[in-house]
């Protein structure tokens, strides 16, 4: 989890709650949230994991949607919920739930619905299945099929814009 933990940390309240194992990075966080988390079922990170090392072993990644973790989290099957903050995050996650891999969650989700989300995630496969597909498929080198289908959607959305 590369991403601001939300309003007091309900992100990792609610990891806390669920149980789940869970690997987190907070960018900028505060040595006294580090150590208040960094116990039980969660590792807290003070510096960004090695993506290639840490995104293969989840199950399920949080972030806020940013190009690199979605494509990252695309390439190797993991299912997402993101946090989007702004147009390309925005963009990114809904393109993401598009294509039944991601989750995008509004920034004022409260504690008990963040905790249902999350044991629903954890406990449905179909956002591992269609994350794993979606992996398949650039794997085959059909990236570019993505690539033309973020950008038809780009223009769509532009297109829109330019009529209200």
């Amino acid at each position: 989890m590369a991403y601001e933990a939300g309003p007091d940390n309900i992100i990792l309240k609610a990891l806390q709650e669920v149980g789940v194992k869970t690997t987190a990075f907070v960018r900028d966080a505060h040595n006294n949230t580090i150590k208040a988390f960094n116990q039980g079922n969660i590792e807290m990170l003070t510096q960004p994991a090695d993506f290639s090392e840490i995104i293969p072993k989840a199950s399920l990644v949080i972030h806020s949607g940013g190009g690199g973790t979605s494509t990252a989290c695309l390439m190797t099957g993991r299912p997402q919920i993101t946090f989007p903050t702004h147009s390309e995050t925005g963009l990114n996650s809904k393109l993401m739930k598009e294509h039944g891999c991601a989750v995008p969650v509004s920034n004022q989700i409260e504690l008990e619905p963040l905790v249902k989300l999350l044991k629903k995630v954890i406990n449905e496969s179909r956002l591992k299945s269609n994350a794993t597909k979606v992996a398949q498929q650039l794997a085959k080198g059909s990236w570019k099929n993505a690539l033309d289908t973020i950008t038809e959607h780009a223009e769509q959305l532009m297109d829109k814009n330019r009529s209200v």
